[in-house]
């Protein structure tokens, strides 16, 4: 596994709001997102690894969650968390919701079929604490996708005849799953 894309985002302080006797209490604190996609070839899936080096601070409480966007990736790609198949909004991005850092696990990009090389999107973090919510933070990830040649299937058949006949053969290649092409020739 070759991981392609690490950065890190340092977040500014946390805000501190009076309460009202004046009191300075901690707002929002920001995500440290850190985000990559491991080496892939051609039609498989890549783990996608989202993690906040900051967690324990970000879920504190049952009020605290950080929400996840996945931003940029082509058309065709498939988004899962374990087994569960996210939809895409209608700008195309892929949201989920954390509750605790175990929740950013299980995240894998399966790139569109037959795509080969790079893909290069955004995972987005912002944290809530109750109705606080913190600034959003982004990391570039680059998702490499090794190309795969497809083996192709070779069919071949002649129809039987008499010696000294002629007949046609007839051979078919296909190299699933894009492309198909007959041709026919004569044989003496």
């Amino acid at each position: 596994m070759n991981v392609q894309a690490h950065a890190t985002r340092a977040p500014p302080p946390p805000t501190r709001h009076p309460d009202h006797h004046g009191r300075r209490q901690p707002g929002c604190r920001h995500a440290v997102l850190t985000a990559s996609a491991a080496t892939v070839d051609e039609d498989h899936s890549s783990a996608l690894s989202i993690s906040l080096t900051n967690a324990a601070d970000l879920f504190e409480d049952g009020n605290d969650s950080v929400s996840v966007t996945i931003h940029g990736l082509p058309a065709g790609a498939v988004v899962k968390q374990g087994a569960v198949t996210l939809t895409a909004d209608g700008s195309g991005d892929y949201h989920l919701t954390a509750t605790s850092a175990a929740g950013l696990a299980g995240v894998t990009v399966t790139p569109p079929t037959e795509f080969e090389g790079a893909i290069n999107f955004t995972v987005s973090a912002q944290a809530h604490d109750g109705s606080s919510a913190s600034s959003i933070v982004s990391t570039p990830v680059t998702l490499t996708v090794n190309p795969h040649a497809d083996t192709p299937v070779l069919v071949a058949s002649a129809a039987t005849v008499d010696e000294d006949h002629s007949s046609a053969l007839s051979i078919s290649l296909t190299t699933p799953p894009i492309c198909s092409r007959t041709a026919t020739t004569r044989c003496r």
